[in-house]
This record gives structure tokens, C-alpha cells and sequence, in this order.
């Protein structure tokens, strides 16, 4: 269980109460999968995924006097479903134009949901890491083409994004929350990051947008 924290170990490292950890599950600022019964000597006992319960309260209390409860739910948990966005507004934020083209050339698609543009964004931050020059444009098409049909992923906070290196190339890969990942003879991973890592900052970009519609 090194990968856990036990209820008891999370309230005191926090500092939180019993009742605001469950105030903020019912909330769904935290989701019911992190609440994991598993038995230990006193019998049965909560445990949680150590990294990703300790960066998500950390972000609440830092944050709970900044934001709503509604606008906190939307940056940790956004729905998908309920969101659309103009591919050329998407295209205006930071590094995004080029897999904002990319991708509306291979989908001809010019509207997006939230999960759909989370995409476009996060395969922008991807060409930003790992492809700097204009020579790179291969790479980010792989990303995009990888990842175009599975934009629900990100919207799972527990979910990896890789940069693989491969000889002179460099590729992307993606993981879900628990998933392994497999690589190619000779491949490392050069660079990675949880999307509950970077997930909040193209959120809040598109909630720019979505909010002045």
C-alpha cells in the first residue's frame, strides 16, 4: 500500500475533518473511485491513491475561496456533454493553432465538445514539449490521430501523457488511470505528466471561452 494513504493518515497530513472529506465527496469535488475499502489489522479501513488525494485537496484549499462550488466542480470534473466550443476560439490560445488546423483537417469538424478540445489543447502542450520546430509536425499528428476518437480520457484526472523517445523521434503515448504502459525496444519515456497535473490549466483556458458565450 505504498501508493496509498489511509483515511486516518489523510485527515491528519491535511489537516481536513472527517465531515469536509465527505462534504466534498458528496460535492463530487472528490470522486467516489478514490474511496477504496480494504482491510487492514482494525479490520475494514478507507484508503485513497496518495498522490492524487493529497494534489486534490491541496488545489480545493487553495482554491475553495477563489471559486464556486460549481466553478471548483467544472475545473476538476468537467462534463463533456455539456459544453461546445468554436475550433477557431480553441485555436487562439497559447501554442494552439497548429493542432487546431491539424485537426480540423482531419476531421472537418469546426465545433467541439469540452473533451474534444481538451485535445486540441493538450496535444498543443505535447508539440510544445516535445516538438519545438516546425520539422516536428509528424509527431503531433501522431498525437492528434492517436488520441482524436478517445477525447473522453481526458477528462480522467488519473490519466498519464507521455513523450517516448525512439531513436531521433520522439512519440506520444497516453495512459488511464492504473494503465501500463508498453514500449518499443529501445524506447524510453523522455518526459511525462498526470493530467490531473495539467488538466486545470486548459481548463480554465476554454472556461475563459466558454463563459463569454
Amino acid at each position: 500500500m505504498n501508493d496509498m494513504i489511509s483515511k486516518k493518515d489523510l485527515l491528519k497530513e491535511t489537516g481536513i475533518s472527517y465531515g469536509q472529506l465527505y462534504r466534498w465527496k458528496r460535492e463530487k469535488l472528490i470522486p467516489d473511485a478514490w474511496f477504496e475499502k480494504q482491510s487492514s489489522f482494525t479490520g475494514q479501513e478507507t484508503f485513497f491513491p496518495r498522490t492524487l488525494i493529497l494534489e486534490r485537496i491541496h488545489f480545493i484549499l487553495t482554491h475553495k475561496d477563489e471559486y464556486s462550488l460549481t466553478e471548483l466542480r467544472n475545473l476538476l470534473s468537467p462534463d463533456a456533454d455539456s459544453r461546445s466550443y468554436s475550433l477557431m476560439d480553441v485555436a487562439t490560445l497559447p501554442n494552439a493553432q497548429r493542432s487546431a488546423q491539424l485537426y480540423a483537417g482531419m476531421t472537418g469538424s469546426n465545433r467541439l465538445n469540452h473533451g474534444q478540445a481538451l485535445t486540441v489543447v493538450i496535444c498543443a502542450m505535447y508539440d510544445m514539449i516535445a516538438s519545438p520546430d516546425d520539422s516536428s509536425i509528424l509527431s503531433l499528428m501522431t498525437a492528434l490521430e492517436s488520441w482524436r476518437e478517445k477525447s473522453d480520457i481526458y477528462t480522467n484526472a488519473d490519466g498519464r501523457l507521455y513523450v517516448i523517445r525512439l531513436g531521433d523521434m520522439r512519440l506520444p503515448a497516453f495512459t488511464t488511470g492504473g494503465g501500463e504502459i508498453m514500449l518499443p525496444e529501445g524506447a524510453s519515456v523522455e518526459y511525462s505528466m498526470t493530467m490531473n497535473d495539467i488538466s486545470r490549466t486548459p481548463t480554465r483556458m476554454l472556461n475563459k471561452i466558454y463563459e463569454v458565450k
